[in-house]
């Protein structure tokens, strides 16, 4: 029941994205402790701090780079050869994915999600959820697919509402599955 009722508020949402979205809730603040992608130190590695690239397959590049929308720095996802895959799960295509600040948001309600971006080719944003299996004491993963981002020349505001249900939202990823680049940055996940 958790999955349907998750893609109904999604088509809602994304309906009224004009007036609903724009409502945050500022008391919460967002969920991304590193939104412009900032590297503090050299010591914490190449990646910013809360960040994590996703390339599985080893056919992406995943890197930092001088070029942002706000800020110094942003994230960048280069692939070389069009993957035969299609957007149903987010596991093993490359991108990045950041975890969200506090592991137990409130289930039942509305987040949106807002990053900005610029790329040669679509991608895809994913929330990820995790949820305890109790028979086995671990938890099990599951992305749910927030949206295409298509492709955009310059700097663009892209907004996504995500609803969570009985699940734990742990992380948002972007994604993508064809030759090309993407950049992003400005990332905010946030109750509205």
């Amino acid at each position: 029941m958790g999955n349907e009722l998750f893609g109904i508020v999604l088509v809602v949402g994304t309906i009224f994205a004009g007036g609903i979205l724009a409502i945050h809730d500022a008391a919460y603040g967002n969920q991304i402790d590193n939104p412009g992608f900032v590297v503090y130190s050299l010591d914490q590695g190449p990646y910013p701090s809360g960040w994590y690239p996703v390339s599985k397959t080893g056919d992406g590049e995943c890197k930092v780079v001088n070029d942002s929308y706000e800020g110094r720095t942003a994230a960048s996802v280069r692939l070389n050869q069009t993957l035969k895959t299609n957007w149903t799960d987010s596991s093993g295509l490359p991108g990045w994915e950041a975890k969200t600040r506090n592991f137990y948001l409130n289930t039942g309600e509305l987040y949106c999600m807002r990053l900005y971006y610029k790329a040669d080719v679509e991608s895809a944003l994913y929330a990820v959820a995790r949820r305890p299996n109790d028979s086995t004491r671990q938890y099990e993963e599951t992305s749910y697919l927030l949206g295409i981002v298509p492709p955009a020349a310059n700097w663009t505001l892209y907004v996504s509402p995500v609803f969570l249900g009985i699940e734990n939202c742990v992380s948002v990823r972007q994604v993508i599955r064809s030759k090309g680049t993407l950049t992003t940055d400005a990332w905010d996940f946030r109750r509205l």
